[in-house]
């Protein structure tokens, strides 16, 4: 998540069953890599800046291995099967590439992990398990949000995730569907950690604006700290990331809590919103349908997943930049998202009947969801093609740049145009 769990955290994307991913993350020199790696479906595993381990070396390739890091191995494993099973794909199938995993030591630990996959850890780690729920995550990234696919069972969750509400939620489905949690217990005593970042029955999308902004985990790992502080804890979370923390963000610098309910706000600022937050009450919606149908948590989302395609989801749009006098319409192909969201509540209708359904659409707000996925037209432009002839038509045109950045973005972050001329408005043509 670079984001970076925005510090997984401040810092921190239809379902076959013969999936293969070719990506950054993966590596063929299979005829070297250990046995225990080949069956968890790893390709690499390093570990970084941290002084009990070996910088230079890859845990996965032959030789003798710390029973630790022999431990760690077999976590992943046992983790990447539980996603396996959860997606419906043999394990084998799912990861044939491998992943390359690198532990690397931080402040903020496991919340600086990202998708790369480099999973955080404290300074002076020394071995001790990995957090679950943030690897199950990461691995979600590489999984739903992989820009080179050699299949097409991920083809629409790659599209969607080019959506701030969705950018984060189907990473966070999977770590709450595989493991049960998205923080796990890896905090030792101070608990509260494991607090900053959840879903439970309740989220809504009336929450107040400062619930969604880009602070609300620094504030809440500041909160965390000040509880930590006057129990004097010890904890490498008290030492290491509060300290971090408190050099980041001086005594008193946040600002002041909005209150402000985000149905209120006529026009979202995006570069202000952290997806890991926006995402929060739909998977609390689709976790309290679970409760109700006592089905699995999600099922209802992998049949939505299974039963659409990029080409039923999309609206044709015509963009323009208003800022850039001189500049062409042109069109392209965006998520509408009140197919996605028609199609999901009529999934849910069949699964807890259309008054829960409608007392629950209610109560998470998830009509907010939909105004605010469709207000976010800065996502990828997907028809190449159209982009293909504009910069064949207008090959100096000073914002092609800008328009390749939302055509391969690596964040979330990398939508915003460096000239500020070159912001995009895109209307659906037929609404």
């Amino acid at each position: 998540m670079k984001i970076m769990f925005a510090l997984y955290i401040i810092f921190t994307a239809g379902m076959g069953n013969n999936f293969s991913y070719a990506s950054d993350n993966s590596s063929d020199n299979s005829s070297t890599i250990r046995k225990e790696c080949l069956d968890a479906g790893l390709a690499k595993l390093r570990i970084s800046r941290v002084a009990a381990f070996d910088s230079d070396r890859d845990y996965c390739q032959e030789g003798l291995i710390p029973d630790s890091i022999g431990k760690i191995i077999e976590s992943l494993s046992v983790t990447n099967q539980k996603i396996a099973t959860l997606l419906g794909i043999p394990k084998n199938k799912l990861f044939q590439t491998g992943l390359n995993i690198t532990i690397e030591s931080s402040d903020y630990g496991i919340m600086s992990s990202d998708s790369a996959i480099t999973l955080g850890v404290f300074p002076n780690w020394s071995g001790q398990p990995i957090d679950q729920g943030v690897y199950a995550h990461e691995v979600g990234h590489v999984i739903f949000s992989d820009r080179q696919p050699e299949g097409k069972e991920f083809e629409l969750t790659n599209f969607l995730t080019d959506n701030v509400l969705f950018l984060e939620t189907f990473s966070d489905f999977l770590s709450k569907g595989a493991i049960g949690s998205l923080l796990g217990k890896s905090f030792g005593d101070a608990q509260c950690a494991e607090r900053i970042r959840e879903f439970n029955l309740v989220q809504s999308y009336d929450y107040p604006l400062s619930y969604f902004d880009n602070l609300f985990h620094s504030r809440r790992i500041s909160a965390c700290c000040k509880f930590l502080k006057s129990q004097h804890n010890l904890s490498d979370f008290a030492f290491y990331t509060c300290n971090a923390n408190k050099r980041r963000f001086p005594e008193n610098s946040f600002p002041a809590f909005n209150h402000q309910k985000l149905s209120s706000i006529a026009k979202w600022d995006f570069n202000k919103i952290d997806p890991h937050q926006i995402g929060l009450p739909l998977n609390s919606f689709l976790l309290e349908v679970s409760e109700l149908s006592g089905q699995p948590f999600g099922s209802s989302l992998l049949a939505l997943l299974n039963s659409l395609t990029v080409e039923s989801v999309t609206g044709q749009y015509e963009c323009q930049m208003p800022e850039y006098p001189g500049t062409p319409k042109w069109e392209t192909n965006i998520l509408n998202p009140t197919i996605f969201f028609t199609q999901l509540r009529n999934i849910v209708d069949l699964e807890i009947g259309q008054t829960n359904t409608a007392n629950l659409w209610k109560k998470h707000r998830i009509d907010i969801a939909v105004n605010l996925a469709a207000s976010d037209t800065t996502g990828t432009i997907r028809n190449k093609s159209v982009l293909s002839n504009f910069t064949s038509k207008y090959p100096l045109h000073p914002c092609i740049a800008d328009l390749y950045s939302d055509l391969f973005p690596n964040s979330y972050s990398s939508n915003v145009p460096a000239d500020p001329r070159c912001r995009k408005e895109c209307l659906l043509k037929n609404p």
